[in-house]
């Protein structure tokens, strides 16, 4: 079959690019429709990551139609960080037909080499706080907003293809246990004790708007070590204050601050939206906004986004006491089940956590990557 690939330079294909996906899995149960007015926004120019990046979007034609998507990307911010020459893959979905995939991919190697890049990996966004990771098992689950959720066949499409296994990433769900575990909640008593530990009130907005700052400093301190890691500017802190804050609940939060008053530890959790998504369908109109308040208050399932703790207290216990402050407010709030994020295979302190209550390993991802060729 003849495949056709258009660069995306209109709104029309834009809007082509955004909506593929809600005809490619118009019968799947299990997929989380985006927003359509936050994806247009974050592919557009005013997302602050594109200071920093190099976009192109692309569909690709059949006989017309449009049979995949893909987006081709640089992050100057990585590159320079890590002295590397590489391009990214994201926002990926095709038909299950090889001429296709390498029809796309041709395209995205050929734009990765002609601006001297020798690697492209993927999927992956611009940023930490975009979704990445490719699904490989674990097709049955329901997906969440946080995280992509594709075709069977997609793996084996990029292996074929050459791309091979970068890192993979499991998530977890997690029953909520009627009482916090008796050495928990024991541990939690003692690190604050022993180390003057105070928590960080986030009981109000302006409350969650004054931490948010120092939040955005100890995820970099966190995760600066882990693959795809890039730190914020203070454009793109300011554009994902406006985007998360409406759905933080403060009962889902924790933020633990060191004798002096400095944030040292935070935890983030938030109901499960993904009910409501697939309900509004895209929109926000005309009841959009109703099913993703009724999500807020009323769930019982939620999702555990981040638990970060600054280096020079990850052996001190205070992952454990985070977690069990975030599961009695989901006590609290009558929440069941929660599922983690996708944890890093190799992060053996969060599998341990995890593993202190009823969990199952309910999916695994993984980026992929290709050399495109070795410098001399």
């Amino acid at each position: 079959m003849k495949i056709q690939i258009r660069e995306v330079n209109s709104s029309s294909e834009l809007n082509a690019f955004i909506k593929f996906p809600f005809k490619h899995y118009a019968d799947n149960e299990n997929w989380i429709p985006p927003l359509i007015k936050d994806e247009k926004q974050y592919l557009s120019k005013n997302n602050p990551a594109l200071k920093n990046a190099e976009l192109q979007l692309i569909l690709a034609y059949y006989n017309g139609k449009v049979v995949g998507r893909a987006a081709a990307i640089i992050n100057h911010l990585e590159n320079d960080k890590l002295g590397v020459k590489h391009a990214r893959f994201g926002w990926l979905e095709f038909i299950n037909k090889i001429d296709v995939s390498k029809a796309m991919f041709k395209y995205l190697e050929d734009w990765a080499k002609a601006r001297d890049m020798t690697a492209l990996k993927g999927p992956y966004g611009f940023t930490n706080f975009d979704k990445a990771g490719l699904l490989y098992d674990g097709f049955d689950h329901l997906g969440t907003i946080s995280t992509i959720y594709n075709h069977t066949y997609y793996p084996k499409h990029l292996e074929s293809l050459g791309f091979k296994k970068l890192t993979d990433w499991f998530e977890y769900k997690i029953t909520v246990p009627n009482e916090p575990p008796e050495n928990v909640a024991r541990l939690s008593e003692s690190i604050y004790t022993k180390y003057g530990l105070q928590d960080i009130s986030v009981q109000k907005k302006k409350e969650i708007q004054a931490v948010l700052d120092d939040f955005f400093s100890l995820v970099e301190a966190t995760y600066t070590d882990n693959e795809g890691f890039v730190p914020f500017t203070a454009g793109q802190k300011e554009f994902y204050k406006k985007r998360f804050l409406p759905f933080i609940n403060p009962d889902f939060t924790k933020f633990v601050a060191d004798s002096e008053g400095k944030l040292i530890a935070f935890g983030i959790a938030m109901p499960s939206y993904s009910r409501a998504l697939q309900k509004a369908n895209g929109k926000l109109f005309p009841t959009g906004y109703f099913h993703i308040r009724r999500a807020k208050k009323h769930n019982n399932s939620a999702k555990l986004h981040l638990i970060g703790v600054h280096p020079d207290w990850q052996t001190k216990g205070i992952p454990a006491i985070i977690m069990s402050s975030i599961i009695e407010g989901f006590r609290k709030n009558h929440i069941k089940f929660c599922e983690s994020s996708p944890e890093l295979e190799n992060n053996n302190k969060i599998h341990q956590l995890l593993g202190k209550y009823q969990n199952e390993l309910i999916r695994k991802r993984r980026v992929y990557t290709k050399e495109l060729y070795v410098l001399d």
